[in-house]
């Protein structure tokens, strides 16, 4: 994908393997085969994509999110895949300029620091400060110990914006919609017309978008975060820009449609 002249591409982490349920809760007139025969989720276990986005900004190498780190557990998660991934894009840890983290959840932050180390020494980390406040609050849940983990080392290399709209860079805007976490981010890339959005965590899969009735097990805060995807869809069928989220299959962007049935369709980017 190539937004004005900026080139989006996903690094891949490597995978989460678990089922629907654990992570989305379907409306209550779902089908009982939703996970296994339905229109989103085929026979077998979902394999979530971890990672994040590398951006080829002219004068800047850019990565959104930081992906999970070296893990593995059996047959569940096994990652660790993200600098050889970069490195077979043409990327070394050096040449990263900025990071720009769009929530404090482990598995956008375990490459910040690997052994006590910023693993990007000369890129400026940015994320929004209502984040850096929670997992410090003492409210955030225990799994916020790795956030804060990793990125103690890169103390040093934060930049924490505020407000609802943030340009980090050129043609590149961190926009805060909260409820998947206090700060939770998505963050729009192009200029004018010409943009696409990387949505974070603000849903887990696209069927959230199509319908605000489904439920994420992971927002901090589920009445907002469904209005946040009403919002963002309503903006999206507007718009027709394309989208994708951090978790979403093979990382391919899609557009929110309106068919003459009056439903909303996920329409991939072809």
């Amino acid at each position: 994908m190539v937004v004005a002249g900026i080139a989006l591409e996903l690094v891949l982490d490597g995978y989460v393997t678990c089922s629907p349920e654990q992570v989305m809760q379907p409306p209550d007139d779902a089908p009982s085969t939703w996970q296994t025969n339905g229109e989103w989720f085929g026979p077998g276990p979902w394999r979530m994509p971890m990672g994040g986005f590398l951006l080829r900004v002219p004068g800047r190498t850019v990565l959104v999110d930081a992906g999970v780190g070296p893990r593995c557990v059996p047959n569940v998660m096994e990652t660790g895949q993200f600098l050889t991934s970069l490195t077979a894009m043409g990327v070394g840890v050096d040449d990263v300029t900025d990071v720009v983290i769009t929530h404090l959840h482990y598995d956008h932050v375990g490459w910040v620091s690997q052994d006590g180390t910023p693993t990007f020494p000369r890129a400026v980390h940015h994320l929004h400060a209502r984040d850096w406040e929670y997992v410090h609050s003492g409210h955030a849940s225990r799994a916020a110990d790795s956030v804060t983990e990793s990125l103690r080392p890169a103390a040093d290399l934060l930049h924490l914006v505020s407000g609802t709209r943030t340009e980090v860079l050129p043609g590149v805007v961190l926009r805060h919609v909260p409820g998947h976490t206090p700060g939770n981010c998505l963050v729009e890339v192009g200029e004018g017309d010409d943009v696409a959005l990387l949505l974070g965590d603000t849903a887990h899969h696209p069927v959230a978008l199509v319908d605000d009735r489904w439920i994420d097990h992971f927002d901090a805060d589920r009445d907002q975060a469904r209005r946040a995807r009403a919002e963002i869809s309503a903006e999206l069928e507007r718009s027709h820009a394309p989208a994708t989220g951090a978790h979403f299959d093979g990382g391919r962007f899609g557009r929110i449609v309106r068919t003459t049935d009056g439903r909303l369709h996920w329409r991939l980017v072809t």
